[in-house]
């Protein structure tokens, strides 16, 4: 990548960028990989439609009047939040012209800022941070059964489904805290007394698995003992189209050493809480 520039300057090309730090961001992210990802202009919001109550159709008799009724509308709006993260690198690496070192470069920037956007949408990040699925009002709740410090079956997914789908929704990816994660992979088939492990491979991916035919995704920005259900459709992540990554020799002149910043302004939101569950795994 070969950086030659004093301070403040641009790294990389914007199709740079984007292969290097957004891609992987993308990938690395839990809220990414279960969200719909907008690309907005600059400091553009998001306004995303809500409708609190909708038109009513009715079956009428020929020749009469068909009866009115208007929707209630509303909408949801994300302002982009800046994001950044901040990397040191040796001149060594950063004169190097192989195409690894961008990669190297963008990846580990792009790890540490996918970590603190799980903490925003699965945490209680304080502002300037968007809230998170923590704070949202309206949000459903299912209690998973235990017995002996083991998940006894797996009856809240199919509940959770069952509130998602009354609200309109339809759960596509669970987020599950490590903790969580664990005790639905050693749930056995069948329940306590089972000997298979019900946790079933995706065949898209193999390193993943699914929870009645739905991913599930880890996050340690999760809560303990948590696993939240989110629609993808009703799950949005807007992420502004002026991603920057900028390098300065002076900050560490006297070590050889160069500061890497990446910049890019995010937020996330969920238009119908309703559909989102969250699911507790008693103690």
């Amino acid at each position: 990548m070969a950086l030659t520039t004093a301070s403040g300057a641009a790294v990389l090309n914007p199709a740079q960028i984007e292969a290097s730090l957004v891609k992987p961001l993308e990938t690395m992210a839990a809220i990414a990989l279960c969200s719909t990802i907008v690309r907005t202009a600059g400091m553009s919001a998001l306004r995303i439609p809500t409708t609190a109550a909708t038109p009513t159709a009715s079956f009428v008799a020929e020749g009469a009047e068909i009866p009115v009724t208007d929707a209630d509308l509303d909408e949801l709006i994300l302002n982009p939040r800046k994001l950044a993260g901040l990397s040191v690198i040796t001149n060594e690496l950063a004169q190097s012209s192989t195409p690894q070192a961008a990669d190297i470069v963008g990846r580990g920037l792009a790890k540490d800022i996918a970590k603190k956007l799980d903490m925003g949408a699965f945490g209680t990040l304080p502002a300037p941070a968007p809230p998170g699925l923590a704070t949202l009002s309206g949000v459903k709740a299912v209690t998973a059964h235990v017995q002996g410090g083991k998940l006894t079956d797996f009856d809240w997914a199919a509940e959770a489904e069952s509130l998602s789908a009354l609200a309109g929704g339809n759960i596509t990816h669970w987020i599950a805290a490590p903790d969580a994660a664990l005790l639905v992979a050693t749930t056995p088939l069948g329940g306590v007394g089972g000997q298979m492990p019900a946790l079933q491979p995706d065949p898209a991916l193999p390193t993943r698995r699914q929870v009645l035919g739905r991913p599930l995704l880890v996050s340690a920005a999760v809560e303990s003992r948590t696993i939240w259900g989110v629609d993808q459709s009703r799950s949005f992540l807007a992420i502004a189209e002026d991603v920057t990554l900028e390098a300065d020799r002076s900050v560490f002149f006297t070590s050889d050493r160069i500061a890497i910043r990446a910049k890019l302004r995010v937020s996330y939101g969920w238009p119908e809480p309703a559909t989102v569950i969250k699911i507790s795994i008693p103690a």
